[in-house]
């Protein structure tokens, strides 16, 4: 069901004279079906991240998948790693455990993606970025964008200034990566389509488009073109945002961020690299238990604290991560866990500390 913003937008397009892009692609493709769209967004830092994407990937005829390619090799790979998805989906010709081997899934954000498609019928591609020159050379200027946190010289003015920039820069292309990921709708459709026409004997084609979290301003831009969507979080009905992610989807919408959200979003991802510094945590910790408790701490920093945190950091001590734990500890913030089960035992011990807090609350009415 179409809410009122979204009503009112695509009213205002038709009557500017302006044809929106769904009623385009009805014009020129008169023979498809319903186009029935679902978002789901999951943060894909590990396996756990998507353990859940299996379960919409089941509803679905046609999934869409995150998986931008920088170079014109990367394109090939994509594109072979799409065609060995499709021939699991139909008649596949290997079993699933060999099929998993095979795709180097085992423990990765794949493993789920390939048990999905596996013996489905569902029919894959992806409307991201990197089949032309032009979108590879996009996807190349967001990875040499980003952030190295440990520079020596810099004072702390400086640091949170080139941050700053930086971050903005990343936000724009990640908005206009959108942008192009939406022109690449149609024609991704097109392809597909013309390799499986048994779709479009459907009455409707369940469309599951996967991407990441901080991508939910994509649905915003399918929406303003006029094709509705559902959507989903990994995480349930909401999702939590670190300061980082909350930073660069601040200027992927233009706006202008505080300068508090700058200085907690750069601390952030100090505390970050102090923690998955630690062995294995990049691979058994969910990235949305390692968000919530990561906010959680940042935001108990004041601005002098953060700043020394940086100082800390920014002496070259080899053992920076540990005089940062300290410092946490004297200040009464305490020593960040260690391991994803720290995490999470934390993050159990604050609701139960919550929960308790409204029990006694109401207690006392």
């Amino acid at each position: 069901m179409k809410s009122a913003e979204q009503i009112s937008s695509n009213e205002h397009g038709r009557e500017n004279g302006r044809k929106l892009l769904v009623d385009q692609i009805k014009e020129r493709h008169p023979d498809w079906p319903e186009l029935r769209v679902t978002f789901y967004f999951a943060p894909h830092a590990n396996h756990h991240d998507v353990a859940d994407a299996e379960a919409h990937m089941k509803d679905s005829d046609i999934l869409l998948y995150e998986s931008a390619a920088g170079s014109s090799g990367e394109a090939r790979h994509r594109k072979q790693k799409i065609a060995f998805l499709n021939s699991l989906s139909i008649n596949p010709p290997m079993s699933l455990d060999e099929a998993l081997l095979e795709y180097d899934a085992p423990g990765t954000t794949d493993e789920h993606r390939v048990r999905g498609v596996y013996d489905s019928g569902i029919a894959v591609g992806t409307i991201d970025i990197g089949d032309t020159e032009i979108e590879q050379r996009m996807v190349l200027r967001m990875s040499n964008v980003g952030y190295e946190i440990r520079r020596r010289s810099e004072s702390y003015e400086a640091a949170l200034e080139n941050y700053k920039r930086k971050m903005q820069l990343y936000g724009e292309l990640q908005a206009e990566r959108e942008r192009m990921m939406l022109d690449n709708f149609e024609d991704s459709l097109e392809s597909i389509l013309a390799s499986r026409p048994d779709l479009k004997e459907k009455e409707s084609l369940e469309i599951l488009i996967t991407m990441g979290s901080a991508h939910t301003t994509l649905r915003h831009k399918f929406t303003e073109a006029g094709i509705d969507s559902d959507r989903y979080f990994s995480m349930g009905g909401v999702q939590i945002y670190d300061y980082d992610n909350e930073l660069i989807r601040t200027y992927m919408r233009r706006l202008e961020p505080t300068d508090e959200l700058v200085q907690r979003a750069f601390t952030d991802n100090i505390i970050e690299d102090i923690y998955y510094s630690n062995p294995g945590t990049s691979a058994t910790t969910p990235t949305d238990e390692w968000t919530i408790y990561k906010r959680r701490l940042v935001s108990k920093l004041n601005g002098e604290q953060m700043e020394h945190i940086f100082s800390l950091w920014n002496g070259g001590d080899r053992r920076a991560a540990q005089n940062i734990q300290m410092y946490l500890d004297r200040q009464g913030i305490g020593r960040m866990p260690e391991s994803a089960f720290g995490v999470i035992a934390a993050n159990m011990e604050e609701s139960r500390k919550y929960y308790r807090k409204i029990g006694k609350a109401a207690a006392r009415k």
